[in-house]
């Protein structure tokens, strides 16, 4: 049973998975060093940069591997760059705060979601570019909405804009678009569907027939008639021009806001329009609190890093580092899981992502160890690492434990058949 869950979920095989390893050590090593080495003479608030781009490339590095699985390092590379290169504007516009990386963020993020939601392998047709300007409406104006709250305040840069004129407020400018699309494409349609059959008004005429008996007042009157009729024929072929103007324009109206209330109806009544606008955000969303989570967290790791405390005598601030370290672990877990669980890459992500997991904290731990035998020669002066530390006692008693076990199961059922024989 082990080994059929090791062939599952692990889908580095022999030097592949070797020399991916190795790297996985070596980085962190390098990492820990640049860290806590005192020979590297950096400021400390450049070692605190150092760390938190440690931490996203791990993370990074993390998702690439569960979400892809590469049997290669030529693919995990490749596949990693394109998850740099989506999520780093996301979290540099949390750490940095620039305008730049929120419009980035913005082109990313919406990107995203209308190539999920239109087949933009196929013709794009109006229609699709009609739902494409409605999804990028909808998610900016959620995004822009919630990046302009005291909690998220990535927003406020880009917001500055519309503090020049309001027309300069993406929000605006977006709805701005969607309107004009929509109000064209109901014109289009409204006009394309025919001239409208309006009904002429009933032609009023004085009669020009009276009795003979009346000869001399017909003979006075006709020409009157004639006039007035003349008049009215007049009369009734202009009301008549601006009836069928006022019913024409009224028949268009009407089709126009028929027309704007079935494309917009059609596009808010869309289960694939919302599937893709709440994966987008749910997506844009986690990246943040991630980003949040990692300008919070450094400060604990370094900390951590840099303590001489030994897991015999650990302060209260020592613990208190690493249970926040480990928590942000169990977080950055559960956002690859749930980033995989909205866009569904992969069928195995759950076994693959623990495993990556396990070999992370695994790299962590011979890191650590040769962290500690560089600290005992101290040729590198290297304050920290020279005694053991928590967070490897802790994996010492695991793997430990694990010894012990395997160890006792082998040696019972050894002692099994000779005691069943008996």
């Amino acid at each position: 049973m082990e080994n059929s869950l090791q062939k599952s979920i692990n889908p580095l095989k022999g030097k592949t998975g070797v020399y991916f390893f190795v790297l996985l050590v070596l980085f962190f090593l390098l990492a820990a060093l640049f860290i806590c080495s005192d020979t590297i003479l950096v400021y400390d608030s450049i070692r605190i940069i150092a760390l938190e781009i440690s931490i996203i490339i791990v993370a990074f590095g993390w998702f690439t591997f569960a979400a892809k699985a590469p049997k290669k390092l030529y693919d995990f590379g490749e596949y990693f760059w394109v998850v740099a290169l989506l999520g780093c504007p996301i979290i540099l516009l949390v750490l940095i705060k620039s305008a730049i990386f929120f419009w980035i963020s913005l082109l990313i993020v919406g990107g995203m979601a209308v190539s999920s939601t239109v087949d933009v392998s196929s013709k794009i047709s109006w229609k699709s570019i009609l739902t494409a300007i409605y999804v990028l409406w909808v998610l900016v104006g959620i995004a822009v909405t919630l990046g302009s709250t005291k909690a998220f305040p990535y927003a406020f840069p880009a917001l500055s804009l519309s503090k020049i004129h309001i027309i300069l407020d993406i929000r605006l400018m977006i709805s701005s678009v969607m309107v004009l699309l929509f109000l064209i494409d109901s014109v289009v349609k409204a006009i394309s569907t025919g001239r409208p059959f309006v009904p002429s008004l009933p032609v009023i005429q004085i009669s020009t027939v009276w009795n003979e008996s009346l000869s001399l007042v017909s003979s006075i009157m006709k020409p009157f008639a004639i006039v007035m009729n003349a008049f009215l024929l007049v009369l009734t072929k202009i009301t008549e021009s601006i009836w069928q103007l006022i019913s024409s324009a009224m028949v268009y109206l009407y089709r126009i806001g028929k027309n704007l209330a079935n494309n917009f109806i059609d596009v808010l009544l869309k289960v694939e329009v919302w599937r893709s606008i709440l994966k987008a955000l749910f997506t844009f969303i986690i990246t943040i609190v991630f980003a949040v989570l990692v300008e919070f967290i450094t400060p604990y790791l370094f900390f951590y890093l840099r303590s001489v405390d030994s897991f015999s005598s650990v302060s209260t601030d020592t613990f208190v580092s690493l249970l926040c370290n480990i928590g942000f672990f169990l977080l950055t877990f559960l956002g690859v899981l749930a980033i995989n669980a909205l866009w569904k890459i992969n069928n195995e992500m759950l076994s693959i992502s623990s495993f990556a997991g396990a070999m992370i904290v695994v790299a962590l731990f011979l890191s650590a160890d040769a962290m500690y035998g560089l600290a005992r020669i101290n040729i590198l002066n290297i304050t920290a690492f020279k005694t053991i530390g928590l967070f490897t006692f802790l994996i010492l008693i695991i793997v430990g434990s694990v010894f012990v076990y395997q160890i006792s199961q082998r040696i019972i059922a050894k002692l099994r058949p000779s005691v069943s024989h008996k």
